[in-house]
């Protein structure tokens, strides 16, 4: 196989790290962002790659997309069995790591959709596969969008059909509550309304939410109009 997911030591340290840090933030979220848990230790750099390649994530950059409105939206989730959450990368990586924090479950699974943008499918290691499937768990896939098909979301949850979990333990945490675009398949789409959705969006409560955020550091409208 050519291309294809898996695990590795590293990756496996490094998504418990990446939970601890989600636990953090979900902590501080909870207290209004006056506290925090202990923070993970750093892994051993020396098994780290000398080099890496990191792209600006263009959700949490250009689109308003706040992983703490995803820890909301895993809270308002109706789950039928322990929680698996699948994260679709890149950002998928940190919002998956916030959702599974939020519902006290494992690292999460995180997999990368390939081939044409409108089909993508997805392809792992058969121990990865072991991991995702064992248990009676009921799946979260977690990703920003959807875009103009959803195939990344359809890809992650056709597999899981094929695999045999039934779409009453699948559910989606998109970014927005549109459906998937002009290029979606009649079949995504059918899937799209059919399974459990719950939104990663402050909604009508970002304006309060930035009011109140500011103000300790700006002050009130009354107070800039007097300074």
């Amino acid at each position: 196989m050519g291309q294809h997911d898996r695990r590795t030591p590293i990756t496996d340290e490094l998504g418990t790290v990446l939970l601890e840090l989600a636990r953090a933030v979900c902590r501080s979220w909870y207290t209004g962002f006056q506290s925090i848990t202990e923070l993970p230790r750093i892994p051993d750099l020396a098994a780290l790659p000398d080099r890496v390649e990191l792209r600006v994530p263009e959700g949490f950059a250009f689109y308003a997309v706040y992983p703490e409105a995803y820890v909301d939206a895993a809270r308002r989730l109706t789950l039928e069995g322990p929680p698996q959450v699948i994260g679709i990368r890149s950002i998928g990586t940190t919002l998956g790591a916030v959702v599974a924090a939020a519902l006290g479950a494992a690292p999460p699974g995180t997999l990368r959709p390939f081939g044409d943008p409108f089909d993508r499918h997805i392809a792992m290691s058969s121990e990865l596969e072991r991991d995702l499937l064992k248990g009676d768990a009921h799946y979260v896939i977690v990703d920003e969008g959807p875009g103009q098909s959803g195939s990344s979301f359809g890809a992650v949850a056709d597999w899981l059909q094929e695999h045999g979990v039934a779409l009453d333990r699948i559910a989606f945490i998109p970014s927005h509550a549109g459906s998937p675009g002009p290029q979606a398949s009649a079949t995504h789409l059918r899937l799209w309304h059919s399974a459990q959705r719950s939104v990663g969006t402050f909604r009508d409560d970002l304006p309060h939410l930035l009011q109140q955020w500011a103000e300790p550091l700006l002050g009130s409208d009354a107070d800039v109009g007097t300074a």
